[in-house]
């Protein structure tokens, strides 16, 4: 369900973003990106944490977390 809901949300987050600036340049507003401006980051975060579940080892929660702060950390 949680791999679902990920590629779900960075779908249709990338598709609006193509159309929406099809339309017109700038900061999208609307849709997805009125409530949340990281949706594709939370889709790739949902499809990730998917596997590592799957995968029932700690290991690989520790790379995701290692990879994430090394990624999310500096940009804040």
């Amino acid at each position: 369900f949680m791999y679902a809901i990920g590629v779900v949300l960075m779908m249709a987050a990338d598709t609006q973003k193509y159309y929406m600036l099809q339309l017109r340049q700038g900061l999208i507003t609307e849709g997805w990106f009125a409530r949340c401006r990281n949706t594709n980051y939370l889709g790739e975060m949902m499809l990730y944490s998917s596997f590592a579940l799957l995968s029932q080892a700690w290991i690989y929660w520790c790379f995701l977390l290692a990879t994430w702060s090394h990624v999310f950390l500096p940009r804040s």
